[in-house]
């Protein structure tokens, strides 16, 4: 009769241990990972040297990718403070020549002799 309480401990422990433990398919072992890697990568990665390179070479690449996006956006941001400095630039213009709209004119008559 003690067995059944130990059974159920034993499942428990059992159960708690599967839901840690990660999930592998089978087929993805380390050889079929390793070729989808090269397959992806285009060449043969076959020493630490060959990853370091290809790692290197990726991350030059997402470098020139994020010096190329921050030259657009210092770009676009220059163009934004351009058009807002002619905005300013037309709206004081427009406001002189709205005001010199408003003056008011003054007629002289000269008495002819």
């Amino acid at each position: 009769m003690t067995s059944v309480p130990d059974d159920n401990v034993e499942l428990a422990r059992w159960l708690e241990d599967s839901g840690r433990r990660r999930a592998v398919r089978l087929e993805d072992g380390p050889e079929k990972l390793l070729a989808h890697l090269e397959s992806r990568a285009g060449r043969k990665l076959r020493s630490r040297e060959e990853i370091d390179a290809f790692i290197g070479h990726i991350e030059r690449e997402r470098e020139e990718i994020r010096r190329a996006a921050e030259r657009r956006r210092i770009g676009r941001e220059l163009s934004f403070v351009a058009l807002l400095a002619a905005a300013a630039a037309q709206y004081y213009f427009v406001d002189i020549a709205v005001q010199i709209a408003h003056l008011h004119s003054n007629y002289y008559f000269v008495a002819s002799r």
